[in-house]
């Protein structure tokens, strides 16, 4: 096998590994993103559009299922919404 292509196929193995111990580390930490971002009670919003605004972002699904499927967006070029 070409050099050229070992690298490129270990940068790819390294770029995998690199998103998938950041996705864990993020999915592990306390809390929710939707609240923390949304949850000011300023901003007035119920707890059914806290719930809307989850669902909107993915945030309800389980976390293999969203890791699944930010990788299946990136590779079709559409992870800007993940």
């Amino acid at each position: 096998m070409p050099y050229i292509v070992r690298r490129v196929l270990q940068a790819l193995v390294v770029l995998l590994l690199a998103y998938t111990v950041a996705y864990v580390l993020l999915s592990a930490l306390p809390g929710d993103a939707v609240l923390a971002r949304y949850g000011n009670p300023e901003l007035g919003l119920s707890p059914d559009q806290l719930d809307a605004i989850r669902q909107s972002f993915g945030a309800d699904r389980p976390p293999l299922e969203r890791y699944v499927d930010s990788i299946w967006a990136f590779l079709r070029g559409t992870s800007g919404t993940q």
